[in-house]
């Protein structure tokens, strides 16, 4: 499977990120639950041409000596994808989340017309917390 596949896969299915590690088939996350894509485990030979195709030369030359990387693209110009390369017990990893080009407005996210109110305070600070993964 190349990384155009996987990307396209998880695009198609609504997914929010996908992971990509040696021993492992290429994996995503779709209503919070991780899926193998397909049977075949990656190798780190397979791995390699994957993140290195996204990578211009800087970043590749980051990744060599930090051991991670950080960045992010437009895929299909359907959406943005944030990405981090780096190494795990010896071979190259990548995840990748995907972000929406566009931010929903209140109306489509569902927030309580409460919390519209909330926009008109002048002081003080409001924080809006949960779990990790809960948006």
């Amino acid at each position: 499977m190349t990384i155009e596949q996987a990307l396209d896969r998880l695009l198609e299915v609504g997914g929010s990120d996908l992971l990509i590690s040696c021993g492992s088939p290429p994996r995503l996350r779709r209503d919070g639950r991780l899926e193998p894509l397909d049977g075949v485990l990656l190798t780190p030979a397979a791995v390699e041409p994957m993140v290195r195709g996204l990578l211009d030369e800087s970043q590749w030359q980051e990744l060599q000596v930090r051991r991670n990387v950080d960045f992010a693209f437009t895929w299909r110009e359907r959406v943005r994808i944030r990405g981090n390369a780096y190494f795990q017990r010896g071979s190259l990893a990548a995840a990748f989340r995907m972000l929406p080009l566009r931010i929903p407005t209140f109306e489509e996210l569902g927030v309580p017309e409460s919390v519209y109110k909330l926009i008109d305070r002048h002081q003080g600070l409001i924080l809006v917390t949960g779990p990790t993964g809960s948006g």
